[in-house]
């Protein structure tokens, strides 16, 4: 029964991308929410059949029937839209609640290493083939491309978490670390939003922080001076990326929208990213 489950599992995985990206080529068709509906379903039987999980399930399928009461009655909304609602708050988090519990097998890591592969390639293959969308209308100004995937800041989060995990499995193999983190910081740049360009960054650093910290005095000066110059080479090259990256292109008109002198500064974080205005005292 647990190598039947966790093929179910490991297939899920596979399909997600595929899932993700159906929603904008057959839109007719809900294959994505059909899809994650059974296995949503699935998760559950699984979790509330585990004395582990089962007390918190129970919990959240309670806030769950709130939540639709308040959404259907309160905010009067359709059952269909208050239903859609309620899958898109809680279905990630009953995943994650089973994925930290299950074992972790090597099976495991092999799947996650295809998953970011098939939305990474689906992602290069709508650009340069054409058959995605762009982000913004014209009329913004921003500069974007979000390919055959609906919602990009899901599509950042997964990215990301994916990322980490890349992180951890290839903690020894910074040539490995290299090959993943350059297409992911491309698409970065395409996309062109802040938020998944600062997670890898945020991630990249901690790893490289992780990599350095109790070797650095056990290297001798040819070393040390060899991974300066690197960096210095690897960080000029990722600068000049940065700034002919539609990421800084949105970065600057959302500076010229808000009026604000310096995009690094603490005023555009504050207006930007807090969307609250700076004062200075």
């Amino acid at each position: 029964m647990e190598k039947k489950t966790e093929k179910i599992l490991l297939l899920f995985l596979l399909l997600q991308p595929i899932f993700d990206s159906a929603a904008t080529l057959i839109p007719k068709f809900s294959i994505q929410l059909i899809g994650r509906g059974l296995f949503l379903v699935f998760i559950l039987f699984l979790l509330l059949k585990n004395v582990k999980t089962r007390k918190i399930s129970f919990v959240l399928l309670g806030v769950m029937l709130v939540y639709f009461l308040y959404q259907s009655l309160y905010l009067q909304l359709n059952i269909l839209d208050a239903a859609s609602a309620i899958f898109k708050l809680f279905y990630f988090i009953f995943i994650g609640i089973y994925f930290v519990n299950v074992k972790k097998s090597q099976d495991l890591q092999k799947v996650l290493c295809l998953v970011l592969v098939e939305y990474v390639g689906i992602y290069f293959c709508s650009y340069f083939f054409h058959f995605g969308k762009e982000l913004y209308i014209k009329e913004v100004k921003k500069i974007g491309y979000k390919g055959v995937f609906n919602s990009v800041n899901e599509f950042s989060a997964i990215l990301t978490i994916l990322y980490y995990y890349m992180l951890y499995f290839f903690y020894k193999k910074p040539l490995v670390v290299v090959g993943i983190s350059i297409p992911l910081f491309i698409v970065s740049f395409l996309t062109g939003t802040k938020v998944l360009f600062g997670f890898l960054a945020i991630l990249l650093l901690g790893y490289f922080i992780l990599q350095v910290k109790g070797r650095w005095t056990k290297w001798d000066k040819v070393k040390k001076i060899g991974l300066v110059c690197s960096l210095v080479v690897l960080v000029s090259l990722a600068l000049f990326a940065f700034f002919h990256s539609n990421v800084y292109q949105n970065m600057v008109v959302q500076q010229k929208f808000f009026k604000v002198k310096n995009i690094f500064s603490l005023e555009y974080i504050n207006r930007i990213v807090f969307n609250i205005p700076f004062y200075s005292f």
